[in-house]
């Protein structure tokens, strides 16, 4: 039986754990930080920018979409990535429960 089920996490705590796991590579957290700043990007795109696989791009872009953290619209052979902010409102209730 895994181990999630025999602790009976909450939905959050098991939420909080994709999200930190998802933020944990570099990679994705550079993806995040662009939707913070650009609103959205396309992964072809993005793996031009930053001399990323797309392959390797369309790995994060998952790890990211799992985490519930980002939606994405499949168009052309290319994904369109936007940010779900409400969704990081978990993240950020914790890191500011720990002040400076």
């Amino acid at each position: 039986m895994p181990a999630k089920n025999d602790l009976n996490y909450t939905t959050e705590e098991l939420l909080l754990a994709r999200i930190c796991k998802a933020i944990s590579h570099p990679a994705r957290a550079k993806m995040l930080l662009y939707l913070m700043n650009h609103k959205t990007f396309r992964n072809i795109d993005f793996s031009k920018q930053y001399n990323v696989s797309v392959g390797t791009t369309h790995h994060h872009i998952y790890e990211l979409k799992d985490a519930d953290l980002i939606h994405l619209e499949y168009t052309n052979h290319q994904y369109f990535v936007t940010l779900k902010p409400e969704n990081l409102s978990l993240l950020k209730r914790i890191l500011e429960f720990y002040p400076n």
